[in-house]
């Protein structure tokens, strides 16, 4: 008896699993019907809307580029999305309740599929699906930096930004030779040897002086 109830008791954990898998693969859905074809948004804070859209297909959006955050919506605020990249069945970029926001990872045409729930639900009713083409990150602005004058190559300068989304630092034009972010608000830089100038943070979307 003792044994049958373990055999059940593992039988259950098994089918469990199962089942917790199988939620998660349909968390990120591919719906099969097409609906509707639209740019993506070249300008910030634009809006580029797909009319009556049913919570069972998907609707292609052209010329999304990479690196550019976007945020999609459905006017059925329960709604699931799915976003694939370059074709209707490829990577999942991103996948949630509405409102979703992804950054694109290469340029391309993207498929957003719509659903009622993360269980890839169906609903033959209509829906606007809007997406907005986000503002970059804030440049970083250099508010202090200490000291002002030392050895190259051995002094270390503390720099104090108001943002920091720095991807590297150049005195004069020249690359540190090291940078370690301390925190938000400031980044300690070891310049190369004989450096003198500007001190610029380099960044994705924009350099701060």
């Amino acid at each position: 008896m003792k044994h049958l109830s373990t055999k059940f008791i593992l039988l259950f954990m098994l089918l469990f699993a199962l089942h917790a898998n199988n939620q998660h693969v349909q968390a990120q859905c591919q719906n099969g019907t097409s609906f509707g074809t639209v740019t993506a948004p070249a300008v910030i804070g634009v809006q580029r809307l797909l009319l009556a859209q049913y919570a069972s297909e998907y609707g292609t959006w052209l010329s999304v580029v990479a690196g550019n955050t976007y945020t999609m919506t459905s006017t059925i605020g329960t709604d699931f999305l799915t976003v694939r990249s370059l074709t209707f069945n490829g990577t999942v970029v991103a996948f949630g309740n509405t409102t979703l926001i992804f950054t694109a990872p290469v340029s391309g045409t993207y498929y957003i599929h719509c659903n009622t729930n993360n269980v890839c639900g169906v609903q033959n009713s209509c829906r606007n699906i809007t997406m907005t083409l986000n503002p970059p990150p804030s440049t970083p602005t250099i508010t202090s930096f200490s000291p002002t004058s030392g050895c190259g190559n051995s002094t270390s300068v503390v720099i104090t930004v108001l943002t920091l989304q720095a991807t590297n630092v150049t005195f004069g034009g020249i690359a540190a030779q090291s940078f370690v972010v301390n925190n938000a608000t400031q980044i300690t830089a070891i310049p190369s040897v004989g450096n003198t100038g500007t001190i610029v943070l380099l960044q994705r979307w924009g350099n701060g002086y």
